[in-house]
């Protein structure tokens, strides 16, 4: 599962410090942004989407809201069964984002551990999420674009804290993968990349 992220600005991530420059100067007259730090449910946050064949930055908030607008968010989806839900087909297919990050947050829930926060990365290099989006009305009546965040069987060393996290993309299937004509199962089939964890965040 992937319920907490981070967007940091490291001297040593130029792509990231791009990333975080271009969404200020972008969208510098919307308020609430979250470029730096770490990314919550609900937050509005940076996505790469593909327009007319070219990859455009973008902000959308994270969580679909719930079909019976009961409390809560839908944030993550699993890959292997996300072509079998009917709120996900659809977007799945036809309205895929990357997510870039610098990493992500587990906790250590287990009994004989105190619950330490672990922060899961590929250490000098951006973390490119897979996910998808949909547009909603959202309870106050905003139309917002969100989006959540694609989740695969944890590999080491997040299958110690959690069996599930999210799917991570080469970066260099990231416009493939915002393809609608490309077969988006088969681009999940590869294998997670190593990642370092680091106690109690970083």
């Amino acid at each position: 599962m992937c319920g907490r992220y981070a967007i940091l600005e490291e001297e040593a991530i130029l792509e990231m410090r791009e990333i975080i420059n271009q969404v200020n100067e972008k969208f510098s007259e919307r308020q609430g942004l979250v470029v730096k730090g770490e990314v919550k449910p609900s937050n509005l946050a940076p996505v790469l989407r593909a327009e007319q064949d070219k990859v455009r930055l973008d902000v959308m908030k994270w969580g679909f809201p719930r079909w019976d607008q009961s409390s809560g968010l839908i944030i993550n989806a699993r890959s292997e069964t996300v072509m079998e839900k009917p709120l996900f087909r659809d977007s799945f297919l036809n309205r895929r984002v990357v997510i870039p990050s610098s990493g992500f947050y587990e906790w250590d829930h287990r009994p004989d551990h105190p619950k330490d926060k672990y922060f899961f990365t590929l250490q000098g290099m951006v973390s490119y999420m897979a996910g998808f989006y949909n547009r909603f009305t959202l309870k106050d009546g905003q139309i917002a674009e969100c989006f959540v965040i694609l989740t695969a069987p944890a590999i080491a060393p997040v299958a110690e804290l959690h069996d599930r996290m999210p799917v991570i993309l080469p970066r260099q299937k990231i416009r493939l993968w915002l393809d609608p004509r490309a077969d988006a199962t088969a681009l999940l089939q590869g294998p997670q990349p190593t990642l370092v964890s680091f106690r109690n965040g970083i």
